[in-house]
């Protein structure tokens, strides 16, 4: 594993990155929503009136790290896609403000976002459910009826966050200092790893870091591991993944009730063993937990594909 420096610019430009199917859906808490553009913006409102060039001179700001899988000739994002789906996020907002002034740093940030790619456009997050939105934000189109997917709906809220934050109110024409320095001084640590059989222990090792994986992600992501074969793994990521989004979003949407639903599944399938390795076991409010069982059914990956592909699912 070599871990580099790089800058928002030299991360973006020219590179496209997938994610594995394993990674937990694209989300954001509120309050990190809200002070995530605070945080940057507060390094540059102080240098109003600087010529553009003085950017160069200003504090550098470190956004954290990434963990980078080379596979089949294209870089797979194992831990930190929202610190590149961030900046791309708040990059195509200042585009489209350059667009709309026809200032030429639009001309700099565009290949940051999007290219041409034989006829298609091509993002800098090549995830095929993201695509559109991706699209539609950076063209400044509608989004209506984009927005079905878990990850994409909290994108496309994470952009209208931005646009209303007042970001641009507070910058006024220092504006685009701040597009540049996004650009060239913030910066990520990208460590990359040629060993796929690295990327899941290097996933646990960074999930400390970010938002953490609630239980049902963390099963998830051991499970999906745990398969040979991408098409295989991405076809039980998109069953659970439709699943899970039916559990919660049913009626009153409920987050926790996808970990409720599991829960109570496993025990009705498995009670005599759940009894056995929770025997005597509490946890601080007094309830068994599923813990010791989850662990031990986690080595049956293979079974739980057959079990979540079932058409109907099996549950």
């Amino acid at each position: 594993m070599t871990p580099q420096y790089r800058s928002v610019s030299d991360l973006l430009r020219g590179h496209v990155f997938s994610i594995d199917d394993y990674q937990r859906e694209c989300k954001w808490g509120n309050g990190k929503r809200a002070r995530a553009p605070g945080r940057l913006d507060r390094h540059v409102c102080c240098r109003l009136g600087n010529p553009t060039p003085a950017v160069q001179t200003y504090a550098e700001y470190f956004l954290g790290s990434l963990i980078v899988s080379q596979r089949d000739g294209r870089p797979y994002l194992i831990d930190g896609q929202q610190r590149v789906t961030s900046p791309t996020l708040l990059l195509i907002y200042l585009y489209r403000i350059a667009q709309d002034a026809h200032e030429p740093v639009s001309h700099t940030i565009e290949p940051l976002i999007y290219r041409d790619h034989f006829g298609k456009p091509q993002c800098n997050l090549d995830v095929p459910e993201r695509r559109a939105l991706l699209y539609a934000l950076f063209r400044d189109q509608p989004l209506a009826g984009l927005e079905a997917d878990e990850s994409v709906e909290t994108m496309g809220q994470r952009y209208r966050d931005i646009a209303g934050c007042g970001l641009l109110g507070e910058l006024r024409d220092a504006w685009i200092h701040f597009a540049y320095w996004l650009m060239t001084r913030v910066g990520v640590i990208v460590i990359d790893t040629d060993d796929e059989a690295h990327a899941y222990t290097i996933f646990e090792a960074m999930n400390d870091r970010g938002r953490p994986l609630s239980p049902v992600g963390m099963m998830k992501a051991y499970l999906l591991s745990q398969l040979t074969g991408a098409p295989h793994r991405h076809h039980v990521n998109q069953v659970w993944k439709h699943e899970m989004q039916k559990l919660t979003r049913h009626g009153d949407p409920d987050p926790t009730r996808d970990a409720a639903f599991l829960k109570a599944w496993l025990r009705s399938q498995y009670p005599s063993r759940f009894v056995s390795a929770t025997k005597g076991r509490k946890t601080a409010t007094g309830s068994l937990s599923a813990a010791p069982f989850t662990d031990g059914c986690a080595t049956t990956a293979t079974r739980w594909a057959r079990v979540a592909t079932k058409s109907p699912p099996i549950w």
